[in-house]
Order: C-alpha cells, then sequence, then structure tokens
C-alpha cells in the first residue's frame, strides 16, 4: 500500500462526501419520520441505523481509494468481529433488541409495564436499554434484551386504561355500605 498526496486527498473527499451524505440523510429521515407521526423511538432507530450504514460504506470507499485491498480487509474484519463478537455478545444483543422493539412495537413510551419485579410507564427505548419510571418516580433501565426474553406484563398494550388494585382495611363493626359510598367518592 503506497500511499501518495492524490490517494489520500481522494479517500479524504470519498470519505467527507459519505459523511455529508450521511448527515443529510439523517436530518431527512428525522424530518420526514416526525412529520408522518412515527415514534420518536422508531425514527430516532431508522435516522442513526441509515446514518451509520451510509458511514461504514464511506469508510469502506475510502480505504478503496487509499488502494487498500478490500478482500483482505474483509478477512481481518471477519477475525474481529468474531472476537469482538464474543467479548460484546450482551451489548450487541441489547443492541438488536433495541431495533426490534422499535420496529416491532411491542413495547411503547406511555405503556404501564411490569418486567423483573418493577412496575412503571415506559418513557424511552434507547439503543441499549428502556427507561421506566416507577409510581415512586425512580428511573430503572432495563436491557433491551431482557424485554424480548423475560415475561412483561403489559397494562396498558391494547387498552389505555390502566387498572390499580389496593385492599382497603376496615373494623367489623363499620357499615359496609357507607364505607363503599366513601372510596366511590
Amino acid at each position: 500500500l503506497a500511499l501518495t498526496l492524490r490517494k489520500t486527498l481522494s479517500a479524504l473527499t470519498t470519505f467527507l462526501t459519505f459523511y455529508v451524505a450521511g448527515w443529510a440523510v439523517f436530518e431527512l429521515l428525522v424530518h420526514f419520520l416526525r412529520r408522518s407521526q412515527a415514534e420518536p423511538g422508531v425514527a430516532d432507530t431508522i435516522s442513526n441505523v441509515s446514518r451509520w450504514a451510509i458511514l461504514g460504506f464511506g469508510a469502506l470507499a475510502a480505504l478503496g481509494a487509499l488502494g487498500a485491498d478490500l478482500a483482505t480487509l474483509a478477512w481481518i474484519g471477519t477475525g474481529l468481529s468474531v472476537g469482538i463478537g464474543f467479548g460484546l455478545q450482551e451489548l450487541f444483543g441489547n443492541f438488536v433488541s433495541g431495533i426490534l422493539l422499535a420496529f416491532e412495537r411491542s413495547v411503547r413510551p406511555g405503556d404501564v409495564i411490569e418486567t423483573g419485579g418493577q412496575r412503571g410507564t415506559v418513557r424511552q427505548i434507547g439503543m441499549r436499554s428502556t427507561l421506566i419510571r416507577t409510581s415512586d418516580n425512580v428511573e430503572v433501565f432495563v436491557p433491551n434484551k431482557e424485554l424480548l426474553t423475560k415475561p412483561v406484563m403489559a397494562y396498558t398494550y391494547s387498552d389505555r386504561t390502566s387498572k390499580v388494585r389496593f385492599s382497603v382495611g376496615v373494623d367489623y363493626a363499620s357499615d359496609l355500605d357507607r364505607v363503599r359510598q366513601l372510596l366511590v367518592e
């Protein structure tokens, strides 16, 4: 691989072109998806994945412009991806799960859910984890993989009304009709 000023400028120009294209596509998709009233999580996921795909192609094109043998880079990338894959398996699993949650919409912002003993309102679905705010105003980050592989009780999935059950204790001598009337009021 012999580097020349011409190859270096060509690679830099190529990468910058893809960088600007990635930024433009990101902005256009965010604008278009938000105007079409797509959920913010879905819009962000589609826009980010598109931008990173374009940047990845730009990096490969820039390496090709430098004269790098892309077949050799593919073998190196394969070896690295296997090694990194074992090390970052959970992180990658949560990332893919976040994309699936955004597209599948089995859990949406505003839903009241319970998972792993935590009950609360889904505030945000991120790329790695989902933010849930409990009734005690505590924010819990749940790994996205957990929402796809473990049971999730969805209280507001098909009906936005959520019911709350609570016990009331009264004296045995109490007038039950009066107690019921007070509770309804």
